[in-house]
């Protein structure tokens, strides 16, 4: 394969990256048969315009019989 062929290729690949996820999440037996759980979770999106930061918190009740 001939060396220009693959510099032109590599110069269309962008080396960036698209988002970024945290995750945090803790979770607590509050009765023998009940869970109750607690989440959070950032993400960052890169976009051409302005950069959108999300934010995101689950709370989960679990019941088993």
């Amino acid at each position: 394969m001939p060396l220009y062929y693959l510099q032109s290729f590599t110069t269309q690949v962008k080396s960036s990256f698209d988002q970024n996820r945290l995750f945090l999440g803790v979770g607590r037996k509050i009765l023998t048969t009940t869970n109750l759980e607690v989440r959070y979770l950032n993400q960052y999106v890169a976009m051409s315009s302005p950069d959108r930061m999300n934010h995101v918190i689950a709370i989960n009740i679990t019941q088993s019989f």
